[in-house]
């Protein structure tokens, strides 16, 4: 089971190009699952925000897609 989490803020890594970045990571490892989310309560970087579950399910879409795995959202 592969987890990943997906940011936006100061430090963010859900654009396009971070997620085609993380897509070629994703086949290369080839696991079973793959689980994607953000983040839920505050962080303690303030800058850092969760990305909206409808981004999520993009990107689970997208992975099932591409590479083939059975994605799940939190």
């Amino acid at each position: 089971t592969l987890q990943s989490m997906f940011v936006q803020g100061e430090i963010a890594n859900s654009t396009d190009a971070h997620i085609y970045a993380w897509f070629e990571k994703v086949a290369e490892i080839e696991p079973v699952f793959v689980q994607v989310y953000s983040l839920e309560n505050a962080p303690a970087l303030s800058t850092l925000a969760g990305i909206p579950m409808e981004r999520l399910n993009e990107i689970a879409a997208r992975v099932k897609e591409r590479i083939g795995v059975e994605p799940q959202t939190y």
